[in-house]
């Protein structure tokens, strides 16, 4: 009879060197988060700026150790708060991730002084993330200083 209790999904954090060895692990998830972006970076600058420190990566591995999502925050200080700025999320079962990220990361997001976490997103994900607490603040709008003449 098999008493065992079934593992549960973990949570990794990554920043600095320590992001080379589970790279090659994540780069299809953080490039497929780039694909729907607006320009702004690829897989490889997220490489970089979480290997030196400017940005963090969250791994979620599923009962079996399998990464099912990926998560990219970056710090942001502003002249009188600190910010968590969701950069990059892909992957699936986002809403219990949340819950595993919202009992481990809070931890992380007091020490560093974070009182909010915000990130910019298409209106689909904006729709997933609303039943997490998230609330829409801004709209994020755009010109083209090419088009300018």
């Amino acid at each position: 009879m098999d008493i065992s209790v079934p593992n549960k999904p973990t949570l990794e954090f990554y920043t600095g060197e320590d992001v080379f060895p589970v790279w090659q692990e994540v780069a299809y998830l953080v490039d497929k988060a780039a694909a729907w972006g607006r320009g702004e970076y690829v897989g490889e600058d997220v490489l970089v700026m979480v290997s030196e420190k400017k940005m963090q990566l969250w791994l979620f591995r599923d009962e079996d150790g399998k990464v099912i999502l990926v998560c990219v925050t970056q710090i942001l200080e502003f002249p009188r708060r600190k910010v968590c700025n969701i950069y990059a999320l892909a992957g699936r079962r986002m809403a219990e991730m949340w819950a595993l990220f919202s009992l481990q990361g809070r931890k992380w997001l007091e020490v560093n002084g974070v009182e909010e976490i915000q990130t910019t997103c298409r209106t689909e994900i904006a729709e997933k993330i609303k039943p997490l607490g998230f609330e829409p603040l801004v709209h994020v709008m755009r010109l083209s200083a090419k088009e300018q003449s």
